[in-house]
């Protein structure tokens, strides 16, 4: 295996780091064993995928079991119809009721598919790469950027029957968990680093042209348990900071919230293109209506913030993104319904201090944009799994830009 990296200090900094982010023991040998066939494994697909090796590796049961192994089987490796594996954590249906002590019990709507409740659905643990027009969950790789919302999707859904892009509803989901359980993620928001944890760093993938010595991008799940969503080793990983991540199913339209029902955006009978008619409005009595309609939650800019309001008219409506504090948005609504706050569009009460200057930037003029979260490399103190943005068109792409895919099948 040593051939697959560059040194042998390539290949110690590889264990180091997959061992912290699983929070695995080298000095247990079980544990030791697992996760230098996690890194030997991903250092073989590595060179596959990068052409250096021709023929694709036989099968990925040792991986697989190490995978399962280290998280007590909360994480588990999946193929595609292409026979290549991804890492992906299982998350069973969570009740809205544990998420936010004001929510009332119901199934969070990440957990609805075409009117059903789902027990479990999955999510890349790792933001992905791309190979042969397929995304792919890996340990150790840099992910994939410049690229916009619609290639994103496809290259999740060709993965097969299934398959897609993380839904704005699963990506609540896991940020309300962690805010309620005081685990709210760190990342590569300050150039390699944690911007409030200098000390906390992951393995550099690559480097600023015009400054060599800033980090831009960390190689996948190279950072501390702590950058995992629930500050453990089966958590899901990098959801704050490294890239910003195209969400599925979620865009403002004309200053209006529009999303794709509850985590339809699965389904691959449901269209997301700009006229499509599966886009619905949220009500101001927390239902999904259709859009375009006067009695829907919109975006307006008042008192140097974004306020929730209704009705047919937008006081302040400009073509020119705009941003506030997440913690900060405020409302002009007699009561933000749960749905929204579901979808963390808007603070849930209580103290949020520890959101800090997570940020909203939002969009209300004349057209379409699109939804990314969790902020970049260089975002600083702005970066975190509440971070939103909705400011930008769907053929958008750059270095800031990627995305993980999820499995919503049997």
């Amino acid at each position: 295996m040593k051939n697959f990296y560059q040194s042998n200090e390539e290949r110690a900094a590889w264990v180091q780091a997959c061992a912290r982010s699983f929070e695995a023991e080298l000095s247990n040998p079980l544990q030791n064993e697992y996760v230098n066939c996690i890194v030997d494994t991903t250092a073989t697909l590595k060179a596959f995928m990068d052409g250096n090796i021709h023929a694709k590796p036989a099968n990925f049961d040792d991986m697989k079991k190490a995978v399962e192994g280290l998280t007590n089987g909360v994480n588990t490796i999946m193929m595609d119809d292409a026979g290549l594996p991804s890492v992906m954590v299982a998350l069973p249906k969570m009740n809205s009721a544990n998420l936010a002590d004001e929510f009332a019990p119901r199934t969070h709507p990440a957990w609805i598919m075409d009117g059903k409740e789902l027990d479990m659905v999955y999510l890349s643990k790792y933001q992905n790469v791309v190979f042969e027009g397929r995304a792919y969950s890996l340990p150790l790789m840099n992910p994939a950027t410049k690229i916009d919302i619609d290639a994103a999707d496809a290259v999740c859904m060709k993965k097969g029957e299934g398959w897609g892009l993380t839904p704005a509803a699963l990506w609540s989901a896991l940020a309300l968990y962690s805010h309620k359980n005081g685990t709210l993620p760190g990342g590569n928001s300050y150039y390699g680093a944690d911007f409030y944890k200098e000390e906390e760093r992951g393995i550099p993938a690559d480097y600023s042209s015009a400054s060599p010595e800033l980090v831009y991008h960390t190689l996948t799940g190279s950072g501390p348990a702590r950058w995992n969503h629930n500050g453990r080793g089966d958590g899901v990983a990098d959801l704050c900071g490294n890239v910003q991540e195209w969400q599925n199913g979620a865009r403002l339209m004309y200053g209006e919230f529009q999303m794709i029902r509850n985590a339809d955006c699965m389904m691959r009978s449901i269209s997301k293109s700009a006229d499509s008619a599966d886009w619905c409005a949220i009500s101001v009595n927390g239902q999904f209506i259709p859009a375009a309609s006067e009695e829907s939650v919109k975006l307006d800019y008042l008192n140097n913030g974004w306020s929730l309001v209704t009705g047919s008219r937008l006081y302040n409506q400009l073509n020119s993104s705009r941003y506030c504090f997440f913690k900060d948005m405020t409302t002009e609504l007699e009561k933000v319904p749960q749905l929204v706050k579901e979808f963390t569009l808007y603070p849930t009460e209580g103290d949020n201090s520890d959101l800090q200057r997570q940020y909203f930037s939002g969009y209300n003029g004349p057209c379409e944009r699109m939804m990314y979260r969790g902020g970049s490399f260089g975002n600083g103190c702005f970066a975190g799994i509440f971070a939103t943005s909705v400011n930008l068109e769907r053929s958008f792409h750059g270095i800031h830009f990627g995305f993980r895919s999820a499995y919503y099948g049997e």
